[in-house]
C-alpha cells in the first residue's frame, strides 16, 4: 500500500479535488440577489500549519512557524454567488501570499467580485482587477497610503473627531490607494463597538509586545473603525449589503477552521511525502462532501422557517463524531 502513493496518485487527487467543485457550481436561491450584480464573488484566503521535520525540503518553513520544521499553506478560494469552493492549492509556507495573488492574475475574469484577505494585497493584483473592469472589496492595513488627493494623504486623527463631533454611524470618502499605482475608489468607514475595539486593542498589544514595541497611536485610532476600500458604486450595492458581503467573508474562516478542529487536517504522521499530500487531499474531499450535506441540510430548514437554519459547528461536530464510530 506504502509504495502506491506515487507523484501519479497525488495529481489523481488533486484532479478529484479540482473536479468536485467546479461540477458543483450552481445557482442557489440565497446566490440569485448577488448573481444580479456580479458572476461570482470570490473570496481568497490561506491557512498555514506545521510538518514533521522530513518535509522541510519540499514544504519549506520560516519565521514564527519553524526553521527547520516543514510548514505548508493551503490556499483556497470560495464563492459566495453559486454558495461554493473553487480551489484548494498547496503550497509552500515560506511562499508569501502576494505572490500567489500575482501569479493568479490570469484566472481574474470580467465581472467578479474579489475579497480576499489583506496577505493578498498588492498594488500590482488590485491594479488588475481594475483593468479587467472587475471589482474589489477589502480592509485596509494601517501600513497602506490612503490619499484624499493626489499628493494629500488621508488625517486619520480628523476622521477620528469628525465621527465623534458628529456622532456618525458611518462615513463614505472617495480616496486613491498606494503612491505610485494610485487607485481610485470609495473609503468607507464605520466605528466598532466598545468590547470588540478592545478585543482588537489586546490583540494589537501582545503582537508588538513579541517585538518588543507598542502600538502606535496611528493604530489605535485605526483599531476603531472599520474601514473598506471599494471600487463598486452604491447603485450597484448599499453601504450596509457591502458590509454584510464582507462579514461573509470571517463565515468562510470559520468554516475552514471548523475542518482543521473536526477533521483535523493539519494533523499530519511522519510518512513520505506523496502519502502525506495524498491523505490531506482526501481529507479535503471528505469536506467537500459533507459541505454539499451540510447545504442541502440547511436549505430545506430554511424553507421550513427563514429565520432559522443549520449550525455548521452543530452539523460539522456530529458529521465527524459519526465518521469516528464508523
Amino acid at each position: 500500500m506504502h509504495k502506491k502513493f506515487t507523484p501519479v496518485c497525488v495529481d489523481f487527487f488533486k484532479a478529484l479535488l479540482q473536479e468536485l467543485p467546479g461540477n458543483q457550481l450552481r445557482k442557489d436561491t440565497g446566490g440569485q440577489a448577488l448573481a444580479l450584480h456580479f458572476p461570482r464573488i470570490k473570496i481568497k484566503d490561506f491557512a498555514k500549519f506545521s510538518l514533521p521535520d522530513n518535509y522541510n525540503g519540499d514544504y519549506q518553513g520560516y519565521g514564527n512557524f519553524s526553521n527547520k520544521n516543514g510548514l505548508m499553506s493551503l490556499q483556497y478560494e470560495y464563492d459566495l454567488v453559486s454558495i461554493n469552493w473553487l480551489s484548494f492549492e498547496m503550497t509552500k509556507g515560506l511562499r508569501k501570499d502576494q505572490k500567489d495573488s500575482t501569479e493568479t492574475i490570469g484566472s481574474i475574469t470580467k465581472g467578479d467580485l474579489h475579497i480576499s484577505d489583506l496577505g493578498y494585497i498588492t498594488p500590482t493584483y488590485l491594479s488588475a482587477v481594475v483593468e479587467e473592469e472587475d471589482f474589489l472589496q477589502n480592509r485596509v492595513a494601517p501600513q497602506c497610503a490612503v490619499l484624499t488627493k493626489p499628493t494629500k494623504p488621508i488625517n486619520w486623527k480628523k476622521i477620528d473627531c469628525y465621527f465623534k463631533m458628529n456622532a456618525l454611524a458611518k462615513h463614505e470618502l472617495d480616496v486613491m490607494i498606494y503612491e505610485k499605482n494610485k487607485i481610485p475608489c470609495k473609503l468607507l468607514i464605520e466605528p466598532v463597538s466598545d468590547a470588540e475595539y478592545c478585543r482588537l486593542f489586546k490583540k494589537a498589544v501582545e503582537k508588538t509586545k513579541s517585538s518588543g514595541s507598542v502600538p502606535s497611536e496611528l493604530l489605535k485610532i485605526m483599531l476603531k473603525y472599520n474601514i473598506f476600500i471599494t471600487n463598486v458604486t452604491a447603485k450597484v450595492l448599499a453601504f450596509e449589503v457591502i458590509r454584510k458581503i464582507y462579514y461573509l467573508r470571517w463565515q468562510i474562516e470559520l468554516v475552514f477552521k471548523t475542518w482543521k478542529s473536526f477533521s483535523k487536517i493539519d494533523r499530519i504522521k511522519k510518512v513520505k511525502k506523496e502519502r502525506q499530500e495524498c491523505q490531506l487531499l482526501a481529507k479535503l474531499l471528505c469536506n467537500l462532501i459533507n459541505w454539499e450535506l451540510f447545504r442541502g441540510c440547511n436549505k430545506h430548514v430554511r424553507q421550513q422557517d427563514k429565520e432559522q437554519g443549520v449550525s455548521v459547528l452543530i452539523f460539522s461536530k456530529k458529521v465527524y463524531k459519526i465518521c469516528c464510530i464508523i
